[in-house]
């Protein structure tokens, strides 16, 4: 997997999360916030990135991966904090 692949589809699904919360994504590239301060998304909007993340790699990778687990609940510093994290994971999990 094309690390830039998986950007674009984590980016697509933070822009489709926010549209439906009417909110505004300030895209950074790995730097895009996700979750946590400064960022529109709440717990529950954080489930549905997660969900449309896990569709976007389903739909274009053919593989599913589950991104919420153990390992990544219990991390010092949360995968789903910014775009560059959560790619970061998302290779962690398919090494």
């Amino acid at each position: 997997m094309n690390q830039q692949e998986i950007e674009k589809i984590i980016l697509q699904a933070a822009e489709e999360t926010h549209s439906q919360l009417a909110a505004t994504i300030r895209q950074d590239g790995r730097n895009t916030p996700l979750f946590g301060r400064d960022t529109p998304l709440d717990s529950l909007a954080l489930v549905a990135l997660i969900a449309a993340v896990e569709t976007g790699l389903r739909e274009h990778f053919d593989r599913d991966i589950l991104l919420v687990n153990e390992d990544a609940m219990s991390r010092r510093r949360s995968p789903f904090r910014n775009v560059g994290a959560l790619c970061d994971y998302i290779q962690e999990l398919l090494a």
